[in-house]
């Protein structure tokens, strides 16, 4: 399994002022291996949001942990679908 963590909506917050920025969720990006986001197909990329908090760090510590779970089990299969 392969993950990749970012600010959702991504802009340049550093320039953007507060008010004119839009409600921020951590967007935690899935998918099977072997291959780099780049290389592997959408279709098999899933996306998860979560709260922008510290709150939400630890419901996605507990979300790869359950999947990484799942995968070294075998049934892999059944978390792709």
């Amino acid at each position: 399994m392969r993950f990749r963590l970012g600010r959702d909506p991504l802009e340049k917050v550093n320039f953007t002022p507060k008010d004119k920025r839009g409600e921020a969720k951590l967007k935690l990006t899935v998918w099977p291996e072997p291959f780099s986001f780049d290389h592997t197909d959408d279709d098999k990329k899933k996306d998860h949001y979560f709260e922008y908090s510290n709150e939400g760090i630890e419901n996605i510590i507990a979300f790869l942990n359950n999947v990484a779970e799942i995968v070294k089990s075998g049934k892999e299969k059944a978390w792709e679908q």
